[in-house]
């Protein structure tokens, strides 16, 4: 139930539960907090049930908790609900939000390079992870190392530079999630109540030494004490600390359906002094932030049925327009269906890849049954999801992950309905399967993967049109390139494959498909560039990756009609195109410049350059061995 409740983040609003699992993908790449066996008797147990062994071993391992009364009294209250030893997405979050000095002392953050770890008080022999505790311990070496990275040119930044900057980034997500909702730095033993009243308090003392010390005669400024203004003014500058850093909004606008930008925790307690009749009353009785303090309350003192009521009481007060996209985005994050797509499509995989070798038409079969029902089940899951964004399906690197991979199963399937022999639907297999894999891994850096579309894409028409046919392109490039390898590797291994010809024509087919979706695409990115910034082509570096397809594929076909490749040499090109179009599709991301490096991931550059492209020539440079099914030479 909390975890359907919406909030704004990110220019737009989605459940907490999309917030939860995307803050834990950025600093754990992980969808929930998996614990070590000695942390789970620690969080997951209360105190009073450790043995001494486990007491002693807690306390070597964890040393913040030793002496902690205010951890100890928590955990025994309420230990973590831990489900197979890990922590799910949203318990974490109310963690981080309503009982800080717990979740201080979690794991949180995954560090992979080990001078980083160390910078962080942490033994790299012995773990990955880091605690915000840590991270608050040696906050000023991580900042200071993270600007020194920052100050760098992107191109010379190195594993660790990346590794610091991540840590960075993440630490900051952390402590705005820690704020969001109540005060998150009141002391343990402070509900959030007390802070309101006191602020409430506060407010009436000045109205009344206002009303007190007027000058009816003069209309001068009623003098106020001069402690009160210094507490008036702590106050106000806290609250304003708060609205400023506060990304994350809890308070839609009192008008029903409005566009306005929702209240942050700061801003809604400002909003107290503030007659503003557009705003809702976030601290009455029913207020959202009230709301949320008796959450706390609640979840601090281990009362579930009290937890629940305010849930549900909170999701009931924030219905709205967006409602429904919320508890559908909700339930759709939950499903996970492209992860689950991905295993399924691995899997047809693997049967067709088992039919070549063993002769098995059943398999054969099996597997393209399979992958047509995975595609509908592909289609299904892209339709509900440009329902839920309301965009056309691709908006950014993850989405066209997901759309290169279903224009891939689609061009494959095409072809296995024609030639029955296993080749077309593991283009489909392995296409969909990759392709998913990439999306997979770029949905793991915890971005919004339906955030705003950015201004430079905000474009209903150019997205369906331009955008679109340009994935296309980069699906059907794809194919031509995996019906090459196919070709080039099995005729080095397969003694009976005799479907070279036919896979040949094949390839040649989607190799002009897909020169033509490359060539509109690009000339309407063209267009749309000319409306946007007022120029047709400006050598940005998408662009040049967008032509360099278009070329690249023009070389493949006027090689094959000039007869300067015959069918090894052409199937050859084609796997050289995978390369151009993965340079296309992410290498220009990684140059981190230009109008259009929107799309820019930094564990890019190992996947793509040492293990992609090399991949690439490996499979190339099979043809130019001696085919297994060369008839023998004839005696003389």
């Amino acid at each position: 139930m909390f975890g359907e409740i919406p909030v704004q983040s990110g220019g737009r609003v989605q459940p907490i539960e999309t917030l939860a699992s995307g803050s834990l993908l950025q600093m754990r790449a992980r969808r929930e907090l998996a614990l070590s066996g000695l942390e789970r008797i620690a969080f997951g147990q209360k105190p009073s049930s450790w043995s001494p062994e486990d007491r002693a071993g807690i306390f070597r391992a964890l040393p913040g908790l030793k002496d902690n009364k205010a951890v100890l009294d928590s955990l025994e209250v309420r230990p973590l609900p831990l489900k197979g030893g890990a922590l799910g997405s949203v318990d974490w979050l109310i963690e981080v939000a309503f009982r800080a000095h717990v979740a201080r002392h979690l794991p949180t953050f995954r560090v992979d390079h080990p001078a980083v770890l160390r910078m962080a008080g942490r033994d790299p022999e012995s773990t990955k992870f880091v605690s915000w505790d840590d991270v608050l311990k040696h906050s000023k070496a991580i900042s200071e190392a993270a600007d020194k990275a920052r100050n760098r040119p992107q191109a010379d930044r190195d594993a660790e530079d990346r590794a610091i900057i991540q840590l960075e980034t993440a630490a900051r997500q952390y402590a705005a999630l820690s704020m969001a909702f109540i005060p998150g730095d009141l002391p343990p033993d402070i509900e959030p109540q007390q802070e309101y009243r006191a602020w409430f308090m506060t407010i009436n003392r000045v109205l009344a030494e206002m009303a007190k010390n007027r000058d009816s005669q003069t209309g001068a400024a009623p003098a106020i004490d001069q402690e009160l203004q210094q507490t008036v003014r702590s106050l106000v500058d806290r609250y304003q600390n708060f609205a400023r850093e506060g990304a994350i909004r809890l308070v839609p606008p009192k008008e029903a359906g409005s566009l306005d930008e929702w209240d942050n925790l700061g801003a809604a307690l400002l909003g107290t002094i503030q007659r503003d009749a557009t705003r809702r009353d976030a601290l009455g009785p029913e207020g959202v932030v009230t709301r949320y303090a008796n959450f706390c309350t609640a979840w601090r003192k281990g009362d579930n049925d009290a937890c629940m009521r305010e849930a549900t009481a909170l999701r009931a007060s924030l219905a709205g327009t967006w409602s429904d996209h919320v508890t559908a985005e909700a339930g759709f994050g939950r499903l996970q269906a492209f992860y689950l797509l991905l295993q399924a499509y691995f899997v047809a995989l693997l049967a067709i890849l088992i039919y070549w070798p063993t002769g098995k038409e059943g398999l054969r079969r099996w597997g393209a049954v399979a992958l047509w029902v995975l595609f509908a089940l592909h289609t299904a899951a892209l339709l509900y999801r440009m329902w839920l964004h309301g965009r056309p399906p691709v908006t950014n690197l993850y989405s066209s992950g997901i759309f290169v991979a279903w224009g891939g199963v689609a061009l494959g399937l095409i072809l296995e309905r024609f030639w029955k022999n296993g080749i077309g639907a593991a283009a489909a297999g392995l296409c969909g399967f990759l392709s998913l894999l990439v999306a997979h891994n770029l949905g793991l850096s915890g971005e919004d993967n339906l955030e705003s579309v950015r201004a430079v894409l905000d474009s209903n028409f150019w997205l369906a049109t331009h955008v679109t046919i340009v994935t296309l392109g980069y699906s059907a490039t794809f194919v031509a390139g995996i019906l090459g390898g196919l070709h080039l590797v099995l005729r080095a291994i397969k003694a009976d494959y005799a479907a070279g010809d036919s896979v040949s024509r094949a390839a040649y087919g989607i190799l002009a498909f897909a020169t033509l979706a490359s060539f509109v695409g690009t000339m309407l990115g063209g267009i749309w560039a000319d409306q946007s910034w007022g120029r047709f082509w400006g050598w940005d570096p998408k662009e040049n990756g967008a032509v360099l397809i278009v070329l690249w594929c023009a070389v493949c076909l006027h090689a094959r009609w000039g007869g300067l490749v015959r069918r090894e040499g052409l199937m050859q090109l084609l796997v050289f195109g995978n390369i151009v179009t993965a340079w296309s599709w992410f290498g220009t991301n990684l140059l981190g410049v230009g109008l259009h490096s929107y799309g820019f991931t930094e564990s890019g550059f190992f996947w793509l350059y040492l293990v992609f492209m090399p991949s690439q020539l490996v499979i190339i440079a099979l043809g130019w061995l001696p085919a297994r099914n060369r008839p023998a030479a004839t005696p003389a």
